[in-house]
């Protein structure tokens, strides 16, 4: 049996996404769409209580992140045209 493949789509910009995650992720980078609060369980420690990362928290995650990624790409560039 042949399965059907849904989309969602982003009501800021019209793009289609295979899941909700795809759409979630680019709502927050793309349009800043606050996320819903998200539950981290912490596996190390399961006598603790779940913790609730606020937006600020996750917004600054993902700022990290990409500024990571963009000091990696700087890098990777720079070190290609030294190679030249």
């Amino acid at each position: 049996m042949a399965k059907t493949q849904t989309s969602v789509k982003c009501s800021g910009c019209s793009k289609t996404f295979v899941n909700q995650q795809g759409l979630t992720i680019h709502e927050r980078c793309v349009h800043g769409v606050a996320a819903k609060r998200k539950t981290v369980i912490e596996s190390s420690r399961p006598t603790k209580a779940p913790r609730s990362e606020s937006d600020s928290e996750i917004k600054e995650g993902v700022r990290s992140t990409m500024d990571k990624l963009l000091s990696l790409v700087a890098e990777e560039s720079s070190n290609s045209e030294i190679g030249r």
